[in-house]
């Protein structure tokens, strides 16, 4: 039985944009065959190129997860965000397979600047969310992300990378061709409407037989 919460979160979703969505042409497979290629490219370069590539897209994720904090009624400290997830890149790309020792003092970091700047603020109400939604973004996006840039370094680390890279897209792709096909009930209807739970489960059991 469906609680009314739930029903009322379900009546909210333009079901019609999500219809919308999912018969437009291939245009979000055609996007993501060109972003595979750029990032495939990026990691048989060096580990340079991998490094600017997942900043760039480590420091875009960041900011949609600050606008959904936002949305949400919390304020997290974004910019203290943003800094801290950009050195827990660099620190993983100077440190290689040594970064998870110096990852903890980024985390520290980020929790003292994130609370300054909570206690600053004329208004502190939601100040334990606003901190927490900021660490949230650091820990989720900064500190494991970075653990790609540390695998890099390892030995054999370009072919680590690459089955990771590829696992996430094979993940991706099907949950994305399944969602589309059979998806009916939906995962999370006010963040994500055209994901479903079809789709997540696909995907799932896709990348684990592979």
């Amino acid at each position: 039985m469906v609680s009314p919460s739930r029903s009322a979160e379900l009546a909210s979703v333009d079901w019609r944009a999500v219809d919308a969505a999912r018969s437009q042409p291939d245009r979000k497979l055609i996007a993501g065959v060109i972003l595979g290629g750029i990032a495939l490219a990026c990691v048989f370069w060096s580990e340079l190129s991998l490094f600017a590539l997942v900043l760039v897209l480590a420091l875009i994720a960041s900011g949609e997860l600050l606008r959904l904090a936002r949305l949400r009624g919390t304020r997290p400290a974004a910019l203290v965000a943003l800094v801290a997830v950009a050195s827990a890149y660099v620190v993983a790309y100077l440190r290689d397979v040594r970064a998870p020792e110096e990852l903890p003092a980024v985390l520290g970091g980020a929790l003292i600047l994130s609370a300054a700047a909570v206690l600053v603020r004329s208004n502190r109400e939601g100040a334990v969310a606003s901190v927490a939604s900021t660490l949230f973004v650091v820990v989720y996006v900064g500190a494991m992300g970075a653990f790609m840039i540390a695998m890099r370094g390892m030995n054999e680390g370009f072919r680590v990378v690459l089955v990771f890279g590829l696992m996430v897209v094979l993940n991706d792709a099907r949950a994305w061709a399944v969602g589309r096909r059979a998806g009916r009930h939906a995962l999370a209807p006010s963040i994500s409407p055209e994901k479903s739970w079809e789709g997540f489960l696909g995907g799932a059991f896709f990348t684990f037989v592979v």
